[in-house]
């Protein structure tokens, strides 16, 4: 169950060593990092430790998202959020960004879409935190179970861009992605195996 524990951070000091990490800093992002950090471990071949931060105002209706993509675009991929809907505590949910170019629904605008189920059943030992302007989340993801699912798209053999955004967000999505002046955007690339696996 996810809840504000004031002692949950981002920790970077195993970045490189045990664990992968996406550190961006500016001018990488588009309109500024805002302190955005994701790192992962994969544990064998079904689940991926995660956690992510943001630097924030508050911790309402706002988002930090990661998404694992096959090109270097925003569109068409799985997304791992920490987010805080209308009042409620922050949480990490699975959304998915839809292809603007594709889909005659997002009038031409990156779009991300809330999925029928967040796939909370699929994230174990969730801790979330607000401390010092620092949205904090991290989870033990079942990535078998949320495939198998039809939650999440994601191979640990493959090379992924991961791309990063932050910004405001309410139930129906992650609303700055279609607002450039608010978006904060940076990606890069690797692949989720390699030196960010414990083996078991």
């Amino acid at each position: 169950m996810c809840g504000f524990q004031s002692h949950a951070a981002f920790n970077d000091s195993a970045c490189g060593h045990t664990k992968g990490c996406f550190l961006p800093a500016d001018p990488e992002c588009y309109q500024g990092c805002n302190g955005m950090r994701f790192s992962w471990l994969l544990i064998g071949e079904n689940l991926m430790e995660i956690e992510m931060s943001v630097n924030a105002d508050s911790a309402d209706e706002v988002y930090v998202a990661m998404g694992f993509s096959s090109d270097d675009l925003m569109g068409d991929e799985s997304v791992i959020e920490c987010s805080a809907l209308q009042g409620l505590p922050l949480s990490l949910k699975l959304s998915y960004n839809v292809n603007a170019t594709t889909d005659p629904t997002t009038n031409g605008e990156p779009t991300n879409w809330r999925l029928p189920s967040a796939g909370s059943e699929f994230l174990d030992k969730s801790k979330t935190s607000f401390v010092d302007g620092s949205i904090y989340c991290s989870a033990t993801l079942n990535v078998s179970e949320a495939v198998g699912a039809g939650l999440l798209r994601f191979d640990p053999a493959r090379l992924y861009y991961l791309l990063m955004a932050n910004g405001p967000t309410g139930s129906e999505g992650n609303s700055s992605i279609n607002n450039s002046i608010k978006n904060h955007f940076c990606t890069t690339q690797y692949r989720a195996s390699g030196l960010a696996r414990r083996i078991t």
